[in-house]
């Protein structure tokens, strides 16, 4: 009965071999024509994003493009000797017996890019006085970079903690926080990044096809829509609370602004919503330093004055605190 159904010998494989070919002609057939309708053509875009391309309807492609980037080097890693492309010059080793401060911040922390000598910025500014008022007794590292915020700065931390080993930490931050630049927020662009890399490799050869670029859309969409903070008040309070957690002490500055920072009301509120009065202690910054144009270079980047004034704020705010033993 076997032998009956197979037919004739030799009609088996050539049946299979015209069903693949029709298959195949078929397949072809609708990839052609899918590619003609708006659908294919969003699914290539979508595509074209896990590829590191751009999305319909970003306002600010290039920026888009240039914080995927940023976020891939955050996760590589890589010190650097001025902190220009995206990472924190390497940590000095610890000094037996000194408290050692680290600072954290974005471009008025680790470079404006108006002064490649961060000799000029208030670590460093901050480190000479505490010297002059205990000679030997404190050790200040400047880990800021241009652009950070909350959200990298905890990414570093969490990847970096045993070389930083801080007794104290600063937190400089708020501005590139509150900025709004991008159609969703730096936490959702990453997962997003992530997925997608991973779709990267897993689709191979089939993401030149639309149905693989379809598939590569519906497991990792982006929803354009109007920019929204990068880290939204809420979370910076989130990420502060993680960062703080890993070291004895922390002290929390509200980032000035000129001509005002109401802009980053929300944002400051969160920040010193951390405080805890004993731990964890905040200096409102920004109430001390916006609408001083002495202090400014810009709207947001310090002047040789703002950089002094604001390590005079944080040496007065630890001068009335215990710190930790050095160690």
């Amino acid at each position: 009965l076997g032998a009956l159904r197979a037919g004739p010998p030799g009609r088996g494989p050539a049946r299979a071999a015209l069903g693949l070919g029709l298959l195949l002609l078929a397949g072809g057939a609708a990839e052609l024509g899918l590619r003609q309708t708006a659908t294919g053509r969003a699914w290539a875009r979508a595509a074209a994003w896990a590829d590191g391309g751009l999305l319909e309807g970003v306002a600010d492609p290039q920026r888009l493009a240039t914080t995927a980037a940023e976020l891939d080097h955050l996760e590589r890693g890589g010190h650097t000797r001025y902190p220009s492309t995206g990472y924190p010059v390497a940590p000095a080793p610890r000094v037996p017996g000194r408290l050692r401060v680290v600072c954290f911040g974005g471009s008025s922390t680790g470079g404006a890019y108006t002064d490649d000598d961060l000799g000029a910025f208030y670590p460093a500014r901050l480190e000479a006085r505490l010297e002059a008022a205990r000679p030997g007794a404190v050790q200040v590292l400047n880990q800021g970079v241009g652009g950070w915020t909350s959200f990298h700065i905890r990414r570093y931390v969490g990847a970096q903690l045993a070389a930083l080993d801080p007794d104290l930490i600063t937190l400089y931050i708020g501005t590139n926080d509150a900025a709004a630049r991008l159609p969703v927020d730096l936490a959702t662009l990453d997962g997003l990044r992530r997925r997608q890399g991973w779709l990267r490799g897993a689709l191979g050869p089939l993401r030149g096809l639309s149905l693989g670029q379809g598939l590569a859309a519906a497991l990792g969409p982006l929803r354009v829509g109007a920019p929204v903070p990068a880290v939204s008040p809420g979370d910076l309070a989130e990420n502060v609370r993680a960062i703080v957690a890993h070291a004895p002490r922390a002290l929390l500055l509200t980032e000035a602004n000129h001509p005002d920072a109401r802009a980053l009301s929300a944002h400051h509120r969160a920040l010193l919503s951390v405080a805890d009065g004993d731990r964890v202690r905040a200096v409102d910054a920004s109430a001390a330093l916006s609408g001083r144009p002495a202090y400014f270079r810009d709207r947001t980047h310090l002047s040789p004055a703002g950089h002094e004034a604001l390590a005079g704020l944080i040496a007065d705010a630890l001068a009335g605190w215990d710190p930790p033993e050095a160690r």
